[in-house]
């Protein structure tokens, strides 16, 4: 007989698994980058931003920003399950996290 807690891990693994449709469209999700970067200091921030002279911000501190920004589309009702620090760390505009995290979820 299954204990509680393997219960628990089997119905964790079917959630994980399922397959969820999403609502959000990628004009959404670029919604959702732009207001985390303006609320990082950067009022200004645009899609079209650039992390060398409109945002300067170097890779290592927009790796930081993966689990805050999954956490804001999760919290709108979306996974982006593969998103993560190197999305945002190789990213040369803001678009461009936008997009791995949009991407992510289809």
């Amino acid at each position: 007989m299954a204990t509680k807690a393997e219960k628990l891990l089997e119905q964790m693994k079917a959630l994980k698994s399922m397959e969820v449709a999403c609502h959000l469209t990628r004009p959404d999700v670029g919604r959702i980058v732009v207001e985390f970067v303006r609320a990082q200091g950067f009022p200004s921030a645009t899609e079209a931003s650039n992390f060398t002279s409109d945002v300067p911000v170097d890779g290592t501190r927009r790796r930081g920003w993966a689990v805050p920004i999954r956490r804001r589309i999760f919290n709108a009702g979306c996974d982006p399950k593969g998103f993560g620090p190197n999305d945002c760390e190789k990213a040369k505009k803001i678009k461009e996290i936008a997009d791995a995290a949009f991407k992510e979820m289809q």
